[in-house]
């Protein structure tokens, strides 16, 4: 088979659906980090992007911005225990929020549930907890009577 023949029954077929994946804990890493003003240029925010790395849903995208500038007080202390409570998953206890290498590629459990969209957006998924890989709640061993 030369280089140039192509069988697609050979490649793993991609999951386009972008639709919210159901609600519960996933295993993924950081695949992109960066530092971003708001859409109205009232604050900043670290933009997060991971991969689910296991399951059923392996190599799919859960997405978090966690403001840590802002005009609202209130919304900045949210983002601010977010982003603490991720950097404690992932084992940080230090660092710059606009060294994104520092985040990168570390694997970590997140729970997420689905956000109702609003203003013509469409349902979306919500990261609600993030907890560190090897303390993440594992499901029920399956008893079956198999004597072996």
């Amino acid at each position: 088979m030369s280089d140039y023949d192509f069988d697609v029954n050979t490649v793993k077929e991609v999951d386009d659906d972008f639709k919210p994946l159901p609600p519960g804990n996933y295993p993924v890493s950081i695949d992109y980090c960066d530092v971003r003003d708001t859409k109205k240029m009232n604050g900043e925010m670290l933009h997060l992007e991971f991969l689910v790395t296991e399951g059923n849903w392996q190599g799919r995208k859960l997405f978090d911005n966690l403001l840590f500038k802002h005009e609202n007080p209130t919304a900045v202390e949210m983002g601010k225990k977010k982003i603490a409570a991720l950097a404690r998953a992932i084992g940080l206890e230090k660092f710059k929020l606009n060294e994104s290498r520092a985040f990168l590629n570390k694997p970590l459990v997140v729970d997420i549930e689905i956000k109702k969209g609003t203003d013509g957006y469409a349902d979306s998924n919500e990261i609600t907890k993030y907890m560190t890989y090897q303390d993440a709640p594992q499901s029920e061993p399956v008893k079956d009577d198999i004597p072996f």
